[in-house]
């Protein structure tokens, strides 16, 4: 048995050391370009001073070049890009902030950050085991997942059969599973991108990350555009409704605050600051409302309010309930100009 052991401890212990090793050195996820653009940022991380951060309300929803004519205009000159990818959650999100703190990147001084609600639980579960889902179960955001999922007002066999879910990706990850074909591909240079989501290089340098939904849509998409304007009474109605609600505070004693103190480290580590964004006619989470209040959130961008932002609330403006359309995202990117400017002069 000694001798078994004396044979079998140095062969785990390396095999967890090369399996770490490739889990840290793995090619970023192509779900829905994420690899395109991650890869086009880091090749031209030094030429940017404002990033943006978030889901495709982000991606869709904020032009770079329109926010930067205005920052010209104002006389705060700035370069940026969007960083944003359809689907992200608070985690993901969180994860992909510490991989560009990583970088390094030279002028990066402004960070706009989508508010979003750390819920551990997975909205689209055909999404659960996709390869972006098991890359960013590093283990500060397995640990950020597991102590959010302690918190839900759900049962505890609820609660303990996401904890094994989200044990479970962390597992994969560091144990490669499934990630064979992304290394092959990334050597052989070959095309990982499942959706055909990826911008080419000439997309991502003419809009700096930004692409409007309406390239990208077909009948579904069309649908949700009638339905949006079909409904227009309902929605409005909806829309006054969470405006009402966002009086309400959650109870913050038990909130995770290292996983909110963990972006700002982040941004801190670059010499940049870290500004939430939460968007008009969108839920706002409370909590992210209450950790301002408290001073937690210091720098809040807040255009869920209709007497201040009264354009943003056209549903004209719209592709579907969640995203703007080309022109809402040419409003939005310069009344989020205009914000900025007050805050870099």
């Amino acid at each position: 048995m000694r001798a078994l052991l004396k044979l079998f401890l140095p062969a785990l212990a390396a095999f967890v050391a090369l399996a770490v090793t490739l889990a840290l050195c793995a090619p970023w996820p192509e779900e829905y370009g994420y690899a395109a653009k991650l890869e086009y940022f880091e090749q031209h991380k030094d030429e940017f001073d404002v990033v943006y951060f978030g889901s495709s309300r982000v991606f869709r929803g904020i032009d770079p070049r329109i926010v930067d004519a205005e920052l010209v205009a104002a006389g705060v000159p700035a370069r940026s890009f969007n960083l944003a990818i359809g689907g992200m959650g608070a985690f993901e999100t969180d994860y992909l902030l510490q991989r560009i703190a990583a970088m390094k990147p030279a002028r990066l001084r402004w960070i706009i950050f989508e508010g979003l609600a750390f819920d551990p639980t997975f909205i689209r579960t055909e999404n659960i085991h996709a390869a972006r889902t098991v890359f960013w179960h590093t283990p500060a955001e397995t640990k950020y997942a597991l102590q959010a999922t302690s918190r839900l007002d759900t049962s505890w066999f609820d609660k303990l059969g996401l904890c094994v879910t989200h044990l479970q990706l962390f597992l994969w990850k560091y144990a490669n599973y499934g990630s064979g074909q992304s290394f092959v591909a990334a050597i052989t240079g070959e095309s990982r991108d499942p959706y055909g989501r990826a911008m080419t290089p000439e997309q991502l340098a003419d809009g700096r990350g930004y692409q409007a939904l309406e390239i990208l849509s077909d009948q579904s998409d069309a649908a949700l555009r009638a339905n949006l304007l079909a409904n227009r009474t309902a929605i409005e109605a909806q829309i006054a409704q969470m405006t009402a609600n966002r009086s309400q505070r959650p109870d913050l004693s038990d909130y995770h605050l290292d996983a909110l103190h963990h972006q700002y480290r982040a941004a801190e580590s670059m010499d940049a600051r870290l500004v939430y964004l939460l968007f008009a006619a969108v839920q706002a989470p409370p909590e992210v409302l209450a950790l301002h209040e408290r001073g937690d959130i210091p720098l809040l961008f807040d255009f869920y309010q209709p007497e201040r932002y009264p354009k943003l609330f056209d549903l004209e403006l719209y592709f579907d309930a969640g995203h703007l359309n080309r022109e809402g995202a040419v409003e939005f990117s310069r009344v989020l100009a205009a914000e900025l400017a007050e805050q870099m002069k």
